[in-house]
């Protein structure tokens, strides 16, 4: 992350042990987020502790780039400060900081026009086979046989596909050709 300081505050704190230990809340342009203006504390002790040491002294208008860690509890430590950074490029400077080792990229869950036409002959069928079943065990009583209800599936599933027979195009087209002829011209 590459930052731009505005300004850093130190403080001395007293723990509940009674030892002391310093606080530095450094405000900050974060120039790798569109220069957003952010504050951040930092321990003389601890991970943080070189960054501390390093940003103790800054100057308002310094530039640092700053190495980042996510810690146990998920907050992000700075693990080191080096000076600089003055010499890139405004684009290097806005680009976004590429993902963490570990943590990829995220994909996309939008189903591709292949996975949902194969998924709507699913629906199909399933629902074909249902209503095959139903039309088959009205009125029955035994349980219609597997190959019987798969029979009519597959002419419902032919049906709602447009995959009709031989007899039912040639009676299409038969009533086709009859048809008057209403378009005006």
């Amino acid at each position: 992350m590459h930052i731009k300081v505005i300004a850093v505050n130190k403080e001395t704190k007293t723990s509940s042990k009674g030892t002391s230990y310093q606080v530095a809340e450094v405000t900050f342009k974060n120039l790798t987020y569109q220069g957003k203006t952010e504050t951040k504390k930092l321990m003389s002790f601890g991970p943080q502790k070189d960054a501390f040491d390093m940003m103790i002294n800054a100057a308002p208008g310094e530039e640092y780039t700053v190495t980042v860690h996510k810690n146990d509890k998920g907050y992000n430590d700075w693990t080191s400060v080096t000076p600089g950074g003055s010499s890139e490029s405004a684009a290097a400077r806005s680009a976004p900081a590429a993902p963490a080792r570990g943590n990829p990229a995220p994909r996309s869950t939008h189903e591709t026009p292949e996975e949902r036409a194969k998924k709507q002959i699913y629906i199909v069928r399933q629902s074909s086979i249902n209503y095959a079943i139903d039309l088959l065990t009205t009125g029955a009583k035994t349980p219609p046989a597997v190959e019987d209800v798969m029979k009519v599936a597959k002419q419902f599933e032919d049906y709602v596909f447009g995959d009709n027979t031989e007899s039912e195009k040639q009676d299409g087209a038969a009533a086709l050709a009859s048809m008057e002829d209403d378009i005006p011209y």
